[in-house]
């Protein structure tokens, strides 16, 4: 997958991330919390940043490898909407490999605009058809799928 600016700024960002995330005091939190405050600004003033995240996706689904930094790929997917990553999405949050980023794909998807989310609606609902459950799902992706849905129906 070709290295780009976003591809850059998470590496640096996951770095900083990655110094404070096993650490539990109030003064951790709040170091975490302007880390991924100053990702989401630095982020969202970034261009073309689609023409990276949906290689990431695609690349993720081919190879089953998500790498280090999903993280921050996923909530980029937040600071620049797109319906291209709709498709990718469900395909991940549908996959029965359980080391696939099921909640991060929900997430991502409960958190897109409803205009770009609506058209997956039909696959959610096929997917939350209790007589064929994804065995991969954790409770907290199950739980996830629900709130998606109705967030959207």
């Amino acid at each position: 997958m070709k290295v780009g600016f976003l591809d850059r700024l998470i590496q640096n960002h996951q770095e900083r991330y990655d110094a404070f995330k096993n650490a539990s005091s109030v003064d951790t939190i709040i170091e975490l919390s302007k880390v991924l405050k100053l990702f989401s600004k630095e982020c969202r003033e970034l261009n073309n940043v689609e023409e990276e995240i949906v290689p990431y996706f695609r690349y993720g689904l081919e190879k089953q490898d998500w790498g280090r930094y999903s993280r921050l790929w996923f909530g980029s997917a937040l600071e620049h909407p797109s319906s291209r990553y709709v498709p990718y999405l469900v395909k991940i949050a549908e996959d029965p490999d359980p080391t696939f980023p099921h909640w991060f794909a929900f997430d991502t998807l409960s958190y897109l605009p409803e205009y770009i989310t609506e058209s997956c609606v039909p696959d959610l609902i096929k997917m939350m058809d209790c007589r064929n459950p994804n065995p991969s799902w954790s409770e907290d992706v199950i739980y996830k799928c629900f709130e998606i849905f109705n967030s959207l129906s």
